[in-house]
Order: structure tokens, then C-alpha cells, then sequence
């Protein structure tokens, strides 16, 4: 009879998303003992505001790779996975998180910066026209204009925020011909780290 003896501790490793605008995600893991074979991993979560980690699931067959874990509220989120084997030896507790997640549910908040509407334009003014929203966030920015519901101009997206976002305009379509007076809208779409979007419009009286 041969009896293997097994004193050294197995290995695991989390990963997640860096950013999420789910409530609920996939933590995957790794898990490795070179002896008798992992028996089981652990995966312990910290919550926003929390001090201490918590036991949130175990995968005693330790073959799955993953888990789902649910947030509560946003904030940040850290995790880390204790694996033992089947000889019994138990990962030593990881100093730092080997996941963090950022959850974020809430869309930007856009608010137009041009003062009262309709946004008034001139177009005989020998300037652009300074298109402006603000933002309470960072995000990539769209700035559209249309005019009864067809595209006139689109520009490239911007990154920004927080605070001002701005667009010059010199009045042109996308085929770089004068627009001409009228009523017309500026849409801004904005979307964050976690993929939340917003968007917002803002009626425009073009004159000469």
C-alpha cells in the first residue's frame, strides 16, 4: 500500500469585469494542486462601504470555473477565491483582491449650457457656434443635429466630462454645404465607463 502525503496548499485566482452596469456578473477562477486535486474554491466578496470579506459561494466540485454574484448597490466591489484540496490544505488568505469590479446602474445626467430655448443662432455671425451640454460624469459624446427628424450633421465622438462638453459648429451639413434658417435640434448622446447611456436635445432657431 502506497500512501502519498500531500502538505502543500493549492492555488486559485479570480477575474471579473472591470466595470459592470449589471446588477449581476460572472466571477471566473483558475484552481490548481498538483497532489491530490483541488476539492473545493471559495469566493469571498467586499462590498462598497465594507471592511471585511465575505463567504458568497462555494463550488465544491471546483470544475465550473465561475460563479455569479448579484451587487446591491454601486460602488466597488472586490473578490478573491481560497481553494483547498483534497488532502485537506487550504490556500493561505490573498493580501489583496484578485478582482475589482466597479458596478454603475446610473445613466449620465446631460443638462444644455446655452441658456434659454429655442437655443437662438445666427447665422450671419462670422464665428462657429459653440454647442454645449454639461455632463456629471466622464463619458464618450456624440453631438448631433437634426432638422424634422433627418440627419444634418454628425460629428465624431469626444471624450469629456466632467463638466463642460463642447462642439463647434460653423453652421455646415455633412456634405459641408450652408445650412439654411429654421428650426432645428441638437441631440447629445453620452455614454459612460460601464456602458450606461444617456441621451438629451435641445430645439435650435437658426436666423439670418
Amino acid at each position: 500500500m502506497t500512501t502519498e502525503l500531500d502538505t502543500r496548499a493549492p492555488e486559485s485566482q479570480a477575474a471579473g469585469p472591470d466595470q459592470s452596469r449589471r446588477t449581476t456578473w460572472t466571477i471566473t477562477y483558475t484552481a490548481f494542486d498538483e497532489t491530490s486535486g483541488v476539492a473545493a474554491v471559495e469566493l469571498y466578496a467586499r462590498g462598497p462601504g465594507e471592511t471585511g470579506y465575505v463567504l458568497v459561494a462555494t463550488d465544491d466540485a471546483a470544475q465550473d470555473g465561475r460563479f455569479e454574484y448579484t451587487g446591491t448597490i454601486d460602488g466597488t466591489y472586490r473578490f478573491r477565491t481560497i481553494a483547498t484540496d483534497r488532502a485537506g490544505n487550504a490556500e493561505a488568505t490573498p493580501g489583496t483582491p484578485d478582482a475589482v469590479t466597479e458596478l454603475d446602474t446610473r445613466a449620465p445626467v446631460l443638462e444644455q449650457a446655452m441658456g434659454r430655448t429655442p437655443v437662438r443662432l445666427d447665422l450671419g455671425e462670422d464665428r462657429p457656434f459653440r454647442l454645449r451640454f454639461r455632463v456629471d460624469e466622464a463619458v464618450s459624446a456624440t453631438f448631433r443635429v437634426t432638422r424634422a427628424g433627418n440627419q444634418v450633421r454628425t460629428f465624431g465622438e469626444q471624450d469629456g466630462g466632467p463638466g463642460l462638453l463642447e462642439q463647434l459648429w460653423r453652421g455646415l451639413d455633412d456634405r459641408g454645404r450652408q445650412v439654411g434658417p429654421g428650426r432645428y435640434r441638437l441631440v447629445v448622446t453620452a455614454v459612460d465607463a460601464a456602458e450606461n447611456r444617456s441621451v438629451a436635445a435641445v430645439p435650435l432657431r437658426l436666423v439670418r
